[in-house]
């Protein structure tokens, strides 16, 4: 057996090994809580075994778990993918489709603080399957979030809660705002390579390619709390909001079909899927057809997802953008310049959504700028959010 096989063997009876030790709830949860997360310095491809912790929910690709290193005692996530189709065989064998997720993270796009990091990719022990290790997130996703936020007594939701004297608790208006802000970067630069620099100037990668994500969710949109080896420009008291899962993803260059979750996709993209139940026929070669999803499908997900967060309902596909609103209980004139940018998102036609640029006209961060802004004063007006709002306040070397 060649030593790549005899790694790749050790990693995952390792990982069986301790999944089923997992009714040890209590003991797993400390060592979540106690252990440093790995960054790409620390992962250690060829010699390293891990001890599997607690299983996440199904990606798009595959089984994906959160795991420590034997060597670094670090954390990090392993995704074990599902089967891929063949290609066409070479003289050795079966030749097997590379991950797309790995393809995007790995060969596509450079590190970025919105966007999950990618450390490696390794072949498993069956046939057309990759062992890819992530960076670990210890905030849990965004849908978790959501629902904990509705549980929440609004007395419990502090001050940057608007309805304390109502009968629930809203999101805080300063965590919507930094989630638009933090996805509009994710957005400009996987569509454009374009990077914020410290003085608010956007700077564009060279040779960038523009990346579709097609699945923009709750449940691929991380937290990630700050740590002493992570810090960045996140507000005190904020998560950082990372954008992850690009199973779905596309280059824009290579864009035919459709991809993602039924009810999240953008108004073009739904109709086309929609075929698929209704004319088998016309769908397959309406799937074949390029541009179905551009970036502009991505930007109307973002506003669909902020608007989610608000409001707890999906926005009603192609609905007239006028009729937006947030809820009455938020402060109008506080949130009044996020409602105009998500109406912008939510335009039925794609054409006239405004792109994550800085453009003048169809920019979209122009106006982020000012949303950032008031988010910023918001946290150094009233500091950081209570601990309790959050369904994972951060484990490790956490500086929150």
């Amino acid at each position: 057996m060649s030593t790549t096989n005899s790694m790749m063997n050790s990693i995952l009876s390792r990982l069986a090994y301790v999944h089923r030790d997992d009714d040890q709830s209590s003991g797993r949860d400390k060592v979540l809580r106690q252990s440093p997360i790995a960054t790409a310095d620390d992962f250690r491809a060829s010699d390293d075994t891990y001890e599997r912790l607690k299983k996440l929910k199904l990606g798009s690709q595959g089984e994906v778990c959160i795991a420590r290193s034997d060597t670094s005692h670090k954390l990090l996530v392993i995704k074990h993918t599902k089967r891929r189709e063949t290609m066409k065989p070479d003289s050795s064998g079966t030749m097997y489709r590379y991950p797309q997720e790995a393809q995007i993270l790995l060969g596509k796009l450079k590190p970025h603080p919105n966007i999950i990091r990618a450390f490696n990719i390794e072949p498993s022990h069956g046939p057309g399957r990759r062992l890819i290790f992530m960076e670990y997130c210890s905030g849990g996703d965004l849908a978790d979030q959501l629902d904990h936020f509705a549980k929440l007594k609004p007395r419990h939701c502090g001050l940057h809660a608007v309805a304390r004297r109502h009968r629930r608790c809203l999101v805080p208006e300063v965590f919507l705002l930094h989630v638009f802000v933090s996805l509009a970067e994710a957005l400009a630069y996987i569509h454009h390579g374009l990077r914020r620099s410290a003085n608010g100037e956007y700077l564009e990668d060279a040779n960038h390619e523009a990346v579709i994500h097609a699945d923009i969710k709750p449940d691929n949109v991380l937290l990630r709390w700050p740590t002493i080896s992570n810090s960045t420009a996140t507000p005190s008291g904020l998560p950082d909001i990372v954008l992850t899962d690009f199973g779905s993803s596309r280059l824009a260059s290579q864009s035919k079909g459709t991809a993602g979750t039924a009810e999240y996709l953008a108004p073009e993209v739904r109709v086309i899927s929609a075929l698929k139940t209704i004319n088998k026929e016309l769908y397959a070669q309406a799937h074949r057809n390029p541009n179905i999803m551009t970036t502009a499908s991505d930007i109307y997900q973002l506003g669909g997802l902020v608007y989610e967060l608000a409001t707890h309902e999906l926005w009603p596909c192609n609905r007239e953008t006028e009729r937006l609103q947030l809820p009455k209980e938020y402060p109008r004139h506080k949130l009044r310049g996020l409602e105009k940018s998500l109406a912008w998102c939510l335009e039925p036609k794609p054409t006239a959504r405004p792109q994550a640029t800085a453009h003048k006209y169809k920019g979209l961060l122009g106006g982020t700028e000012g949303l950032r802004a008031q988010r910023n004063d918001t946290v150094e007006a009233y500091g950081a959010l209570p601990r309790r709002i959050w369904s994972a306040p951060g484990t490790g070397d956490c500086a929150h």
